[in-house]
């Protein structure tokens, strides 16, 4: 077995935090239906998705959730805001930009002085991204022992009302996860990034007028429009035979995939395509929606929670932001 240069670089912890309120799929698709918009086919049949996740309360937003889910990984660890050497913050909707809201985190959790913390945006992709990167970071530095990185976006709140399909699927969502060192084999082990040729703004945009026009802008154009990503079942199989292949592994040898929960459809399509049994395969779009950068990691703790995984196993995840980038993770949990 080929060692990674991310090993004894694990996940100590994960915990999720979603708002109360949802609304049924069912009941948005009946309210575009009297508006004359027909939507069901794509939001049921091929995107599976039954109940979404949204926020509704003022007092709620990227932020909030970020810290309830924070504090729900260190209570689960029994660490506190003082051990922690990095805080991270992947979102597309950050709260603040100054400072930067993984900043806030920090105070709210209390952490210590020598802690640096920071945000990232890469889209829906960026807490998968910067789980590789952060590992990597630590390897190299004897100063990082335990970094959180936290996924938390509100992307319902500020997509436009033309939007059907996106702004009924987004769900609101946040994932707190704990890195630290280990002696044991549990570590993160490869992983592979990609960018297609598309061009990003025929797929994604937002805010629609940009950032130096937003104080003149009409409100729905400051707003996020999503177009139909280019996903290509045959070129994701094929990057993950690779990381696989290079790795002495083959897809017999994982026990879960955690793949972008943005489609059932894409799901199945892909399963079949690397000829695995979707028993392998988290699919939980239908009881959260599309939670965007925190999905792959809400699979993976749906998966903890329901022991279809255990300390060791090997876990592959891949996901996608905007359609234009791709992240593939070989993990041994």
């Amino acid at each position: 077995m080929k060692q990674g240069y991310l090993s004894n670089i694990r996940i100590k912890g994960i915990e999720i935090y979603y708002p109360e309120d949802f609304d049924y799929v069912d009941d948005i698709i009946t309210k575009y239906k009297e508006q004359g918009i027909d939507i069901e086919l794509e939001l049921k049949d091929s995107l599976g998705k039954n109940i979404v996740h949204h926020i509704k309360s003022k007092d709620e937003n990227t932020l909030t959730m970020a810290v309830k889910a924070a504090k729900k990984v260190l209570d689960s660890t029994g660490l506190t805001g003082k051990d922690l050497d990095q805080i991270a913050l992947a979102t597309l909707s950050p709260e603040y930009i100054l400072p930067a809201t993984a900043r806030l985190i920090h105070t709210m959790v209390e952490g210590k002085e020598e802690a640096f913390c920071y945000d990232i945006n890469a889209n829906c992709s960026g807490m998968l991204f910067s789980m590789n990167q952060i590992a990597a970071q630590m390897q190299s530095s004897d100063s990082l022992h335990y970094v959180m990185l936290i996924g938390s976006d509100s992307p319902s709140i500020h997509m436009r009302n033309d939007q059907y399909i996106s702004k009924s699927i987004l769900g609101d969502s946040a994932c707190a996860i704990i890195l630290e060192k280990t002696d044991t084999d549990s570590s993160i082990l490869d992983h592979k990034f990609l960018c297609n040729y598309t061009h990003p703004l025929s797929v994604a945009c937002g805010p629609c007028c940009g950032l130096s026009h937003i104080h003149e802008a009409p409100i729905e154009d400051q707003k996020i429009i999503l177009g139909k990503a280019p996903i290509q079942t045959e070129v994701i199989s094929t990057h993950i035979q690779e990381v696989l292949a290079r790795n002495n592994l083959t897809v017999d040898d994982i026990s879960l995939f955690c793949f972008s929960q943005y489609s059932k459809s894409l799901l199945n399509k892909l399963a079949k395509k690397l000829e695995i049994s979707m028993d392998k395969v988290i699919y939980n779009g239908d009881k959260y929606g599309y939670t965007g950068v925190t999905c792959t990691f809400i699979a993976l703790y749906d998966a903890i929670q329901e022991k279809k995984i255990k300390r060791g196993d090997y876990v592959f995840f891949w996901t996608f932001g905007s359609g234009v980038e791709m992240v593939f993770t070989l993990m041994r949990y």
